[in-house]
């Protein structure tokens, strides 16, 4: 017998629990019987009280985090805010229960212990957090956290001076279940420049900023910026995203999901949209650093999965940046992008370049509009032949239809059949998108080749990089990485159909995000480059034009959706 039953029952005497209930003949207990059923009633109190005493006390969460700062470098001009930002991350940390190892301006051997005894307090943990301030670089897709000490004058120093990020990204999911890592290590590196000197031929192995990092099962990665991107040091006590961050750790009762939304939307704003923090994540469930507040709820998804349909007026007014929502079971998946303001077009000295990619201009997209998530897919437009919408069934090559982009459909088979077709579905206007929103689109707040940064590689899209690693046809849509819109395959797999007539450069072109005007039998523009490209058609930047009529196994589109406001 429990414990807890054993000692009520020694309280009890015999006859108050075995003695039976009499009624006084009219249905209602008898008051020798009532009196019975109070003592009962009692003895069950005191039998719960006692079991609750018994039971064993709840275990608290144990949470760890290692926190380091790195300012005062001995070889290159100090940072003026790491230590900074270190303190105030493991400040909020330490207000919300977690077990803090804190490092500032550590040398490479005191680097060393402060990840040995991290490792040694996330024995048992449920959840590590990592957070780095200082100088990191990318060498050869190899992102590494740097010293205070470290010189960088040769090939040796990335194994002798330097940390390598995956070391401890190992460490923590060896030892616990859920892990999360944020980066602010972007920023502008004379370390970087010495190593690409000592290497020499090898120089170009060294990137900017640091490279993207896929997480493992349970596992959150938080750049201060895009991959490949150099953020900012910040001109008070902390850089953007630390600021940013340490608001967050102190007063938000949000998941990390929304946390995180709210951090970029910060950095974005306080930088003028030259740094937008990045995040991959395979996490689990909603991670929260604080105890849910009242008002705390996921994301709206509208109409994303459970029964979609149109939009109504409200909510499609109430739609904020990120949200996603579905119209119908066969209508692409959409996402919503914030108004903003970019620089359209490719600087003369980018490499690749084509003439006409210019001049650059600036471009003001003036309110949110929504994008397709994805390239729109076989299983969609095969939807709208099934519904006698689409008279053209295109071809695929026998690659595979379901979630491949649909391929082999002209500028013309989109406007005269497909957008029709789901505009009498949805009662909703959808569209191609203008050649500028989709620059725009693609950039996600970048001003680098790509939006991986100055370079891209078949983990980020499909192209042709080499023999080796050629697919030689389209894949699945969504199989590789967002952008930082959340938008997939915005670099390769398929050439893009837009709006606008091609025009050589941008002179005279609408700065307010319109497309060209239109003219009769005029070639229509693609963009985005496709899976039988090098990397040169993939930048944010190129251009591509044919005739409206054509259909092409490189050619496919994605949609737009003009919303109310």
């Amino acid at each position: 017998m429990n414990l807890g039953l054993a000692a009520a029952a020694a309280i009890a005497p015999e006859h108050l629990l075995e003695a039976p209930i009499n009624n006084a003949g009219d249905g209602w207990p008898s008051f020798t019987t009532a009196r019975r059923l109070a003592k009962c009633a009692l003895i069950t109190l005191l039998l719960l009280a006692v079991m609750l005493a018994a039971a064993p006390i709840a275990q608290a969460e144990k949470r760890v985090a290692l926190v380091v700062g790195n300012s005062a470098y001995q070889h290159a001009g100090r940072l003026a805010n790491p230590a900074n930002d270190a303190a105030d991350v493991a400040a909020a940390l330490k207000k919300l229960g977690f077990q803090v190892i804190e490092g500032f301006d550590l040398d490479k051997a005191a680097f060393d212990r402060k990840v040995r005894d991290f490792a040694g307090a996330l024995k048992g943990a449920d959840a590590g957090v990592l957070f780095y301030a200082g100088h990191g670089m990318q060498v050869a897709g190899e992102n590494y956290l740097v010293p205070i000490d470290a010189k960088a004058e040769d090939a040796t120093a990335l194994e002798f001076e330097m940390l390598r990020v995956a070391m401890i990204h190992r460490i923590m999911e060896q030892q616990t279940n859920t892990n999360i890592l944020f980066l602010d290590a972007c920023r502008d590196n004379p370390l970087a420049r010495n190593l690409a000197r000592g290497m020499g031929t090898r120089s170009t192995d060294v990137g900017s900023g640091l490279a993207r990092i896929e997480s493992g099962v349970g596992t959150l990665i938080s750049f201060s910026t895009q991959p490949g991107n150099v953020a900012l040091d910040g001109a008070g006590r902390n850089s953007p995203f630390a600021g940013a961050l340490v608001k967050q750790l102190n007063s938000s009762a949000d998941d990390l999901g929304a946390m995180l939304i709210t951090v970029r939307n910060d950095v974005m704003k306080e930088t003028q949209r030259k740094q937008v923090p990045w995040e991959n994540s395979a996490l689990t469930g909603r991670f929260y650093f604080g105890k849910p507040g009242p008002t705390a709820e996921p994301s709206k998804q509208v109409s994303l999965t459970t029964s979609p349909k149109p939009l109504g007026a409200d909510e499609e007014r109430s739609l904020k940046p990120g949200t996603a929502f579905k119209e119908c079971e066969q209508c692409p998946e959409m996402v919503v992008l914030p108004p903003g303001e970019f620089t359209m077009g490719s600087p003369a000295a980018e490499e690749g370049r084509f003439a006409n990619e210019g001049p650059q201009r600036k471009v003001t997209i003036g309110v949110p509009f929504a994008v397709g998530k994805f390239e729109v897919t076989f299983a969609e437009w095969d939807s709208c032949v099934a519904a006698a919408g689409c008279k053209h069934k295109p071809n695929d090559r026998g690659w595979g239809r379901s979630k491949r982009p649909a391929i082999n459909v002209s500028w013309e088979d989109i406007t005269k059949e497909y957008l029709p077709w789901l505009a009498r579905k949805t009662g909703k206007t959808y569209r191609l998108l203008t050649e500028a929103e989709w620059e725009y689109a693609a950039r996600a707040g970048t001003t680098t080749p790509y939006s991986t940064g100055t370079t891209i590689t078949v983990e980020q899209a499909n192209f042709f990089a080499s023999v080796d690693t050629y697919r030689k046809e389209t894949i699945d849509v969504g199989a590789l990485p967002a952008n930082a819109f959340g938008l997939h395959d915005m670099h390769g797999n398929v050439w893009e159909w837009v709006q606008d007539c091609f025009k050589e450069g941008y002179a005279g072109t609408p700065a307010d995000g319109s497309a060209m005007a239109d003219a009769a039998d005029c070639p229509r523009v693609l963009r985005g480059g496709a899976w039988s490209n090098e990397a040169r058609a993939l930048r944010s930047a190129s251009r591509h034009r044919d005739a409206a009529y054509m259909r092409d196994a490189d050619f496919g589109f994605r949609l737009a959706r003009t919303l109310g406001r």
